[in-house]
């Protein structure tokens, strides 16, 4: 929840954005984390497999011909002399 200035009551955060206690607006969730509704002051780590750009309220999984080791904003290219399916 965050309260901004002359609220009287705190708002809810949406998903993909976090609100640490003490926040006077939504702060959107950093990349190679996700922001899930109900847990929004902690970001969660990124899985591997998966990637999660920053506002992401869940992981995407992990593209062909990307490597996704877990933390990673976007997939990482394949290295050479390997294949990533």
């Amino acid at each position: 929840k965050y309260c901004p200035a002359g609220t009287s009551t705190p708002l809810s955060c949406v998903a993909g954005t976090r609100c640490p206690e003490g926040s006077a607006t939504p702060q959107p969730c950093p990349g190679g984390y996700y922001c899930i509704l109900g847990n929004n002051a902690v970001p969660v780590f990124c899985p591997e497999r998966t990637f999660c750009p920053a506002n992401s309220s869940q992981p995407v999984n992990c593209t062909a011909g990307g490597f996704c080791a877990g933390g990673n904003e976007q997939p990482a290219p394949c290295t050479v002399g390997y294949y990533c399916p």
